[in-house]
């Protein structure tokens, strides 16, 4: 499965884990070291980047974002859930996947080593494309138009987020304005990437974006319920990222049949 699949499936399934790890009644495994063993599902995501060596960073950045968008979820929704989300927990359950999934990794390197022919040649082929690979990234990524054709939904999210901050810090009447533009701003962040060149991490820059400029345009405003405004936001963000990546999956869909 490659990379872009393996983040598709993990961010189509973290409503999934956060009903499983907030919401579902759990039997009890009768470990006592643990808080809430369901939570685990929350957290299995950064432990897959040990089956992509060759792109070990990039898919490390992907997977734990999609985890942090997982936990930012479960953080929204707690308030209502029956089991709690601890940092103990968290660290364990994150530190077992890389475990666990690493020695999945060292088993499956062992059998195609030692019991499959021509390793020595596949493994020589495949070590010269990924230093071709890297050497093509390096390179391009580097060229200021393939950057702009890569991301220019997120260079444009980061300018419409700046604007909306810019006005809500010239006065705080303005703010009303901007609390009106900030709702369809979180769908427009969330469908921007499907035009882009590279939609992952488009996806990650722009939702971090988009809660990073609303985060410094509640935080001018006095009002108490600034907070619960900044929320609602966030679900309706929520939701948008949610109807992009069904739009991503029919598309892909569409093109692998045709």
């Amino acid at each position: 499965m490659t990379l872009i699949s393996t983040c598709i499936l993990m961010l189509v399934l973290q409503p999934m884990f956060v009903y499983i790890a907030l919401f579902k009644e759990s039997t009890g495994s009768g470990i006592k070291s643990v808080d809430n063993e369901d939570a685990s599902y929350l957290y299995i995501a950064p432990g897959l980047s040990v089956f992509y060596i060759e792109q070990f960073i990039e898919a490390l950045f992907f997977l734990v974002c999609i985890c942090a968008l997982g936990i930012l979820v479960a953080k929204i929704v707690e308030g209502k859930a029956k089991k709690p989300l601890t940092k103990k927990d968290a660290i364990g359950f994150i530190l077992s996947s890389f475990l666990f999934f690493g020695i999945i990794k060292v088993i499956m390197f062992i059998v195609t080593t030692y019991f499959f022919n021509d390793t020595t040649v596949a493994t020589t082929a495949e070590v010269n494309q990924i230093d071709e690979d890297t050497q093509f990234i390096f390179k391009n990524y580097l060229n200021i138009d393939f950057l702009y054709h890569q991301l220019w939904p997120s260079f444009y999210c980061l300018c419409v987020m700046l604007t909306c901050y810019i006005i809500s810090r010239l006065s705080g009447s303005l703010f009303d304005i901007v609390s009106l533009l900030l709702f369809p701003l979180a769908f427009l962040a969330s469908l921007l990437p499907l035009f882009g060149g590279n939609y992952i991490f488009c996806m990650f820059l722009n939702f971090f974006i988009y809660l990073f400029s609303c985060t410094l345009c509640v935080s001018r405003q006095s009002d108490p319920s600034s907070s619960g405004v900044a929320i609602v936001y966030g679900h309706i963000l929520i939701i948008g990222i949610g109807a992009s990546v069904l739009i991503k999956l029919i598309y892909e869909a569409i093109k692998l049949l045709s």
